[in-house]
Formats: C-alpha cells, structure tokens, sequence
C-alpha cells in the first residue's frame, strides 16, 4: 500500500512540473528514479526521466539507478534505463566498481548476461583493479564465473596486486570456482606481485583453520598433471 502512494505521489509531481523533488528523497540515499528502478516500474521510470530527472542520477554512494535494477533483478528496466541513456558503465563511487562487476560479486547469472547483452566492459576493474571474474571468483559465484567465462572474460587478469581471478579463488578458499577457473585453462602456476602461487595462498590461509583441503587438493592435481 505505502508503494502505491508513493508511486502516486511522484506521477502528481512530475504531473506539477517538479520533478526536482522527486531527485531527493530516502534522506538522500537514493532517489525517486532508484526507488522506481527498484521495483522495476517502466511507466514511472519513463516519467520521471522524460520530466528532467538524469538518467544516471546518483546515490550517497554513487549508484546509479540501474544498480538498483541490477540488485532487484528488474531486467525490463535495467535494458529501459540504457535505452534512455544510462552508462551500463557507470561507476559507483565507493569501489569505482561497475554494474556487472556488482552482478557478479552477487551470482546474479541473467543479471550478468542482460549487462553483457547491453554492453557492458567484461574487463572493467574496480579501484583494487579487481574485474567481475575476479570478484565472482572471490565470493565463490561458480556458476557466474562460468558465465563470465562463456562470454570471454580474461581468466588471466590482474588485479593491482599482481592476483589472479584464481589467486583470488583460492586465497578465498572458494573450492567450486577454482575447479571451474582451472578447467577453462587458468594457469595453477602464476605468480601474484610478491611470488606467489594460488596454491601457497590457500595454503597460507589454511593455516587460519578455514576449510581449504578442497581447494588444495585442486590445486595440487592441477600442478601435478600440469607437470606429468
């Protein structure tokens, strides 16, 4: 009920010619177009944006409307937002991160796909020099790193620390996403900047008491048949 006066509210201002209200409101967190990206309400996005409000319009932390879109997986209104002019690479503030790289951070596999679909930079890095694949492979998201994969992302990226997508997998832990990271061909004998394989990273962090043997035990036949 409370999301149908508000939508009601909005359509009576831009209807008044104030559209500006409707680009501050949440305490300045986030506006009536990310209220409206949300809940994936079209007509009202067209509304407000066609009224004067910026299409890429930003949060406190930078996020733009069509993350919000992205988080809520309304992917009528991610592919609206873009048609009316949204940057799909756009970046947040706090991270510099993009959308795509926030998809895959969540496992969001068709949110993943949409982006890609409309463009979006499968290479882009965040302010760590971090890439989707990166991130995907940090958070354990197999299933999205096989997305990511299918659609070229470089498997053998860099961050700003000289780690790979593997590297990050494996200093995680993340067992699943380095078993698919190392069948699509990423490399188990690459060097971070200090020296240092994906295996010792999961060793090293093993000795945290995390469960790691998974990721070892991949590791270790990996470099084995790499060897044979």
């Amino acid at each position: 009920m409370a999301i149908f006066y508000i939508t009601i509210a909005f359509s009576f201002l831009l209807q008044r010619g104030t559209s500006q209200l409707a680009t501050h409101v949440n305490a300045g967190q986030y506006t009536g177009l990310h209220s409206a990206a949300w809940r994936g309400d079209l007509g009202l996005i067209r509304e407000m944006v066609q009224a004067g409000t910026p299409v890429d319009i930003q949060s406190a932390t930078g996020a733009t409307p069509l993350y919000a879109a992205v988080r809520n997986g309304k992917f009528e209104a991610m592919e609206l937002l873009v048609k009316l002019g949204a940057d799909v690479d756009k970046r947040e503030t706090t991270f510099n991160g993009t959308a795509l790289i926030q998809a895959a951070a969540s496992g969001q596999d068709l949110a993943i796909i949409t982006l890609l679909d409309l463009g979006a930079d499968i290479n882009a890095k965040n302010i760590y020099g971090n890439t989707a694949l990166h991130m995907a492979a940090q958070e354990g998201q197999a299933r999205a790193v096989q997305v990511l994969i299918d659609h070229y992302a470089d498997i053998h990226a860099r961050d700003y620390n000289g780690n790979s997508p593997l590297h990050d997998a494996a200093w995680a832990g993340r067992s699943n996403a380095v078993e698919v990271l190392l069948k699509a061909g990423a490399s188990p004998f690459k060097l971070d900047a200090q020296g240092t394989t994906p295996l010792v990273d999961a060793e090293q962090r093993s000795k945290l008491n995390r469960d790691y043997d998974g990721t070892i035990r991949l590791l270790k036949a990996a470099m084995r048949q790499k060897n044979d």
